[in-house]
Parts: structure tokens; C-alpha cells; sequence
């Protein structure tokens, strides 16, 4: 496997990983909002996805930057953006 590969492998794995941890945290916060605001559990909705989502991209950087860092993933992947930038030839004033 290339390191290409292996990157876009990674990607769709963190990607389905993060969205199923996304999900958890929806269906338990929903769970525990409707438990306490019985009658305006459905005001409180908005916040409950906005709080899954945040909390939900938190956990996964950290797992996935726990899983990198462990199997010391840097020399198998190829790194998504490079930040060299070229010299432009400019015309000097």
C-alpha cells in the first residue's frame, strides 16, 4: 500500500469513525434532554446538535492524534497539505 494509499484509507476510516461518534453523542444528549425537559425537549434540539457536533470533532482529533501518534503514523502517511511555499519571482520596485 502507498502512502497515498494508505492516507485516503485513514481519512475514510477517522471520517466514518467521527460521524459514529457524532451520532452516540446525539442519541445520548437527546435521550438525557428529553428525560429532563419533558414538555420543551424539542426547544432545546438546535443546541443539543450543535453541542453533539462540537463534542463529537473534539473526541475524534483527540483519538485520532492518540492513534497517530502510537503507531507513529508520520512516515507511512503522505502529509495532506504542504506549506512550502514557492518564491514568486516578483519585479523589484
Amino acid at each position: 500500500m502507498t502512502k497515498k494509499q494508505a492516507t485516503v484509507v485513514f481519512l475514510i476510516v477517522s471520517t466514518i469513525i467521527n460521524i459514529l461518534i457524532v451520532l452516540a453523542l446525539l442519541i445520548l444528549l437527546a435521550v438525557v434532554v428529553v428525560l429532563i425537559f419533558k414538555e420543551s425537549a424539542m426547544m432545546v434540539m438546535p443546541v443539543v446538535f450543535m453541542v453533539a457536533l462540537l463534542a463529537g470533532s473534539i473526541i475524534s482529533q483527540r483519538l485520532m492524534t492518540y492513534v497517530f501518534d502510537k503507531w507513529h503514523l508520520e512516515e507511512k502517511m503522505e502529509p495532506l497539505f504542504n506549506f512550502k511555499r514557492k518564491k514568486k519571482n516578483r519585479p523589484e520596485d
